[in-house]
């Protein structure tokens, strides 16, 4: 994962060796990753009328994917969050070459929390979107 200027932050071939990789948890982050990068090309290229290819070329951008964070649209939102902290859990587990322990993922979990809490914060002063996907789950990461 890297996020400087244009270059991207990931690409297929980081999935695409995460999921056929030996590591249980990272298959199935990287899973994740590749659906919510699916759904979330999918979502923008209706939005912006680009093809589906171009949608998901763009968004391997750092600055494009953060982008979708503050948009108006609360689906797009949701779904940029998820992707990213996929990407995020990913780096962490090549990083810590060990599989987290449960104590390890609920701090994390209360460190994503606690983001999210501070994105809906500024997307708020903002003005961005209704944040209807915060009002369903109370704000938190459903996972």
């Amino acid at each position: 994962m890297r996020d400087c200027d244009d270059d991207p932050i990931f690409d297929d071939r980081y999935l695409e060796f995460e999921l056929r990789g030996p590591d249980g948890e990272r298959r199935t982050t990287a899973f994740r990753a590749a659906a919510e990068l699916t759904y979330l090309a999918t979502l923008r290229a209706n939005a912006t009328g680009v093809s589906l290819e171009m949608a998901r070329r763009q968004l391997l951008n750092g600055d494009v994917l953060r982008n979708e964070f503050y948009g108006s649209d609360d689906e797009r939102s949701e779904v940029a969050f998820r992707l990213w902290d996929d990407l995020s859990h990913l780096a962490a587990l090549r990083a810590v070459r060990r599989p987290i322990t449960t104590e390890e993922r609920q701090t994390a979990r209360r460190v994503i929390n606690h983001v999210r809490d501070l994105m809906n914060d500024r997307r708020r002063e903002l003005g961005c979107g209704t944040l209807q996907r915060a009002k369903r789950t109370g704000g938190h990461h459903a996972r």
